[in-house]
């Protein structure tokens, strides 16, 4: 299974309350992951390969927010239409389906590059 680190300060900024360690452990391991250690500024999970929603900080913290009741219902994301094109070559017999997106007005910090890594 795939162990993920996470900036403990980031995630819990990005869940919108303040857990304990123990807290924070308690709930993560009922999402389905195991908690391998949580130190003074990272926490290292174990994740579930059916779960690649919570292979992220945002999809984490996402995760935790509905799980504990800040946030509730599916979170909506603002999307539209492209003139881009992905062509799949006919000769792909594997997995001949894609999926893409443009994303714009990102910051990316070496922090957020180490998260769409562990992606």
């Amino acid at each position: 299974m795939p162990k993920i680190t996470f900036n403990k300060h980031t995630l819990l900024k990005n869940i919108g309350k303040k857990l304990s360690d123990d807290q924070l452990a308690d709930r993560m391991a009922m999402l389905g992951t195991d908690v391998e250690s949580i130190s003074k500024d990272a926490i290292e999970v174990e994740v579930f390969p059916n779960r690649p929603d919570l292979l992220s900080e945002q999809g984490f913290a996402r995760a935790l927010k509905t799980f504990l009741g800040v946030r509730k219902g599916l979170q909506e994301y603002k999307v539209n239409p492209s003139t881009y094109k992905v062509i799949v070559d006919k000769n792909v017999m594997m997995r001949p389906y894609t999926v893409c997106a443009v994303v714009k007005n990102i910051q990316f910090t070496d922090e957020r590059i180490k998260d769409i890594m562990q992606i």
